[in-house]
């Protein structure tokens, strides 16, 4: 079964269900957030622009780097932030941040 809302709002058929379900249930309180599994963002907000700013950026001339690499954001994120990652961390705070890790 699919539903023409698939497309529109960028959602699955399960998706759409669900939230059906819980509004059903529990009416408008149902599709409220809900916690999340995880642990929680290790950057607040306003940190993360300043990540992205600074990803965005060119590496400082004296740094004889092309392009920024997950080590040097590594070190970016723990110094200016108290965030530590590990190598893998920082790949994956990329994805979730929708930037790539490679540079052509």
């Amino acid at each position: 079964m699919s539903f023409e809302a698939d497309g529109i709002f960028g959602l699955s058929a399960v998706q759409i269900r669900d939230w059906i379900k819980r509004y059903n249930d529990e009416e408008l309180e149902g599709l409220a957030d809900r916690p999340r599994p995880g642990q929680p963002s290790r950057l607040r907000p306003e940190q993360v622009k300043a990540f992205l700013e600074r990803l965005h950026a060119e590496p400082p001339a004296d740094s004889g780097l092309s392009a920024w690499r997950g080590k040097d954001m590594r070190e970016f994120l723990a110094r200016e932030f108290g965030a530590t990652y590990s190598i893998s961390g920082v790949y994956t705070l990329l994805h979730r941040l929708k930037q790539s890790a490679l540079v052509v």
